[in-house]
This record gives C-alpha cells, structure tokens and sequence, in this order.
C-alpha cells in the first residue's frame, strides 16, 4: 500500500470512529438536553470552532490560506441546501429518534447511510455501481431491517429506528449527493459556514418550539451570599462616617473594628 493511500485510509478509519461515537455519546447528552436545543449547539461549536481555525490560518499562514478554493457566490446554493438537509432536517430527525432507539442500535443504523447515498447516486445522478457494491448494500440492509424489526410496535417496526433510516436519506442521500458539487472547495470553511447556518437555524427553531437552553452549572452563577458579605464588607471599609465635632474636616473613613482590631477616628 502506498503512503498516501495508506494515510487517506487512516483518515477514513478515524472518520468512522467518530461516527460511530457519535450516537451513545449523544445519547448521554439528550438526558438532561431537549433533542433541537442539542442539535443547534453541536452545530454551533462545531461552526465557531472550525471558523476560528480558519481565521487563524488566513491570518498566521497565508501560503496555506490560499491553496484552498474559497467559497464563491454561486456555491451558497449547494450550501444552503446542504445545511438544510444535513444540518437541520437530518438532526432533527436524529435527536428525536436517538431518544426511542439504543444507542448501540442508532449506531449500526446510521452505515444504512451508505445505502441510501448510492441510491440516490445511480438513481438521481445515473452514477455506475459494480456488483460487490450491491452485494455489500443488500447485506447492510438486511442488518438494518433486522434491527429496525419490532413485534412489539403496533406497525411491525420501531418507529425510532425508522427515523434513523430517515436521516441516512437525509445526510446520504440529499447532503452527500448535494456537497459533491462543492466538494472541491475548502473545507474548513464549507463547515464553519455549514455549521454556523445549521446551529443559527437550529436554535430559531428550538427557540419556536419553547425548548430551553440548560442552565450554567452552579459553581458559574454568583453566589448571593457570597456577594452580599462583600459588599457589606466594602461599604465598612469606604463608606464615609461622621465622628462628630471632634474630627477636623468632619466625615472620614473609619476601619472597622474586625480589620482593624479598634474602633478609631482618623
């Protein structure tokens, strides 16, 4: 195997990792976080994150900065309808599915994302597909109709694993197939700018739909206690205080008896 063959399949082996990790540790965070509230922060960091990286490159290393293709204007099509798909409509559907559906379930679910992308590929934009390619699309959706198989439901299948299968087509088969007219453009831009439209969309409607942001952890409010002995031990060391006739200009500062250890005019 060469070496850049062989660092562009690490790259796809660390891609996946993250994948696959996305949906239990996502679940985790839907315990204590509304499913669109969630969706807009991930987009959101995910946007300001990688639009830091970007400033920083354009600013600090220029000769990188220009080797990328930077976004031009009759890209924002393929963009928006890239952040509409798979940003909003896809993550939507997931965060609401991942609340019905295993997390281990969810995970295996989300490879029928490569189904759904070479369906819409060879159907929609007439690509060619070999017949290893079907082969291994007929097995992963046999797995996938095996998880999604439910005897309990009262339609034969888990109406969250359904809506897993929902968002492959979302990402695969229209973000995929949509991102591919810009694929040649920088990326680091294409999802800063993705996930800052996506996260800024996402919050409008978590917004809409009265889904609350979580509250700061307690350590990060002002303690009010805390705060009102500050203040009451600032006002007894400044506040001006009269002494009576026996103080030459007749207001002064007087230190109070627990700093200073007496109670004496200036």
């Amino acid at each position: 195997m060469k070496e850049s063959t062989r660092g562009g399949v690490l790259y796809i082996l660390a891609a996946a990792f993250f994948f696959g990790s996305a949906a239990p540790l996502t679940k985790l965070l839907l315990t204590s976080v509304s499913p669109v509230t969630l969706a807009s922060l991930l987009y959101m960091g995910s946007g300001l994150f990688f639009a830091g990286i970007w400033l920083v490159r354009r600013t600090f290393f220029p000769t990188n900065h220009v080797r990328e293709a930077p976004v031009e204007q009759r890209d924002l099509p393929w963009m928006a309808g890239s952040a509409l798909f798979g940003s909003v409509l896809a993550t939507i559907v997931l965060m609401i599915s991942l609340q019905y559906t295993p997390a281990a379930t969810a995970a295996i679910l989300l490879g029928f994302e490569a189904v759904a992308t070479t369906l819409v590929a060879t159907i929609v934009f007439h690509e060619q597909a070999g017949r290893r390619i079907w082969l291994a699309l007929a097995c992963i959706t046999i797995s996938c109709v095996v998880l999604t198989w439910d005897p309990t439901s009262p339609f034969g299948f888990s109406l969250g694993a359904l809506g897993i299968i929902l968002t492959c087509f979302f990402w695969g088969g229209a973000d995929t197939n949509i991102s591919r007219h810009i694929s040649g453009k920088d990326p680091i831009q294409l999802v800063s700018v993705k996930g800052l439209s996506g996260g800024i969309t996402l919050a409008v409607i978590a917004l809409a739909l009265g889904q609350p942001y979580p509250d700061l952890p307690p350590h990060s409010r002002r303690d009010d206690r805390g705060y009102s002995r500050f203040r009451g031990n600032y006002d007894d060391l400044f506040s001006p205080v009269s002494t009576g006739p026996g103080c030459r200009t007749g207001r002064c500062t007087l230190l109070h008896q627990r700093y200073s250890g007496s109670l004496s005019p200036c």
